[in-house]
This record gives C-alpha cells, structure tokens and sequence, in this order.
C-alpha cells in the first residue's frame, strides 16, 4: 500500500483552532469541500460533497479533539474507497506542525500523484485560511 504525506507549518499556537477548521463543516467549508456534514466523534458519517459526480462518505476511525482524527473513505471513486486520510498536529514554540497523510491507496497511479498535488493546494489553502483569513471560493479551487 502507499501514502501521500504532507507536513504543513501553520503559524497559529492554539491546536484546537486548526482542528475545527480541519474537522467541521464550516471549517472544511472554507478550504477544501463545497459542503460538509459530520462531527469529530469516534465511529460517526462525514459527508464530503463537491459536486453530485463527486459526493463521498467516510467513517472517523480514530479521534482525539484538538490532536489528530482519521477518516475510512467508504463511497468514493473506485481509488480512494479504501483509503484513510488524516493529520496529527504538533504544537511547537511559535506554530503549529500539520502531519497530513493519505494512506492505503493500491497503486500509484496518475489518480494518487494527482491527489497528492491537489492535497497540497489544499492544505496551501487551509493555511491561507488560518494564517489570514482567506477563504477562496470553490468554484476557484481547481487545481487539476
């Protein structure tokens, strides 16, 4: 199996801010999905909804607020069902450390090495949104 893995430096001391950004619909909102349903609770459905092609499911497997969460894709494309995405954050003196993963793909097809583009425009953007407040609209967040 395979992983994407991303370290992103946020500068923002407080763990919990970059978590709910990181874990709730609104949060998710403003970086990565054009909707989001669920909570940051160990077993619950998230919808992550960008469009009616692209309209996916997961299952939180592991959770501890403010420090790191897991998802399980279960309704995705055919190479992302399967596969379990997440971050554990590490707070340092003056930021925040962002250890992203996207792991258990099958192969490393064009698919995965998009993907791990496309993880690290968007985490770009959840930084943006953190450091300053940025927020782009989706219909902006293409990056394929």
């Amino acid at each position: 199996m395979h992983s994407i893995l991303h370290n992103v430096y946020i500068q923002e001391k407080d763990p919990s801010l970059i978590f709910d950004a990181m874990t709730t619909p609104s949060g998710l909102d403003r970086w990565w999905t054009l909707e989001s349903a669920g909570k940051p609770i160990l077993h619950s459905d998230y919808r992550f909804y960008f469009s009616e092609a692209f309209d996916w499911r997961a299952t939180v497997t592991l959770v501890e607020i403010a420090k790191s969460i897991d998802w399980k894709m279960t309704e995705a494309d055919i190479d992302w069902t399967g596969t379990s995405f997440g971050f554990r954050l590490k707070t340092l003196s003056d930021k925040t450390l962002v250890e992203f993963y996207h792991k258990d793909w099958k192969k490393t097809n064009e698919h995965f090495r998009r993907t791990s583009f496309c993880w690290a425009m968007y985490l770009y953007l959840l930084k943006r949104y953190l450091e300053y407040g940025e927020i782009i609209p989706f219909s902006d967040r293409r990056f394929t």
